[in-house]
């Protein structure tokens, strides 16, 4: 996949399932996302897809302003804060999911306990 900035304007390509840049989510909940968005932010970018499985089967519709609360949750519980964009709509073959692009930081980004992690293409990892 090309570089941290085409990421964040590229389309988002489904079909090679998670990795390095991209990380599934089946709900909006916002200590996963606040983990995700942190583990991104700390290697090389990329998006979070809210409404898929780890597989990237669908999870069944999704309510907009719950998500709009999970990501303003997520993006408190992340220091420094993580700027998180606004969600796009991802078309599935079950239905659409929501992406949310995830910027590389410029610093070391950590969740509100502490934790570091990174993203590689098995998924977050905690960093000592």
């Amino acid at each position: 996949m090309p570089y941290t900035w085409a990421m964040l304007t590229d389309t988002i390509a489904l079909e090679e399932g998670q990795g390095a840049l991209l990380a599934f989510l089946p709900t909006p909940d916002p200590e996963t996302i606040a983990a995700a968005a942190v583990a991104l932010a700390n290697t090389d970018g990329g998006a979070i897809v809210i409404g898929l499985d780890k597989q990237g089967v669908y999870c069944g519709p999704l309510d907009g302003a719950e998500v709009a609360r999970a990501l303003r949750a997520a993006a408190d519980c992340c220091t420094p804060p993580i700027p998180l964009g606004t969600p796009e709509i991802i078309g599935t073959p079950g239905g659409p999911a929501l992406a949310v692009r995830v910027p590389r930081g410029r610093r070391v980004h950590a969740l509100s306990d502490g934790s570091v992690l990174a993203r590689s293409d098995f998924g977050n990892r905690a960093l000592s």
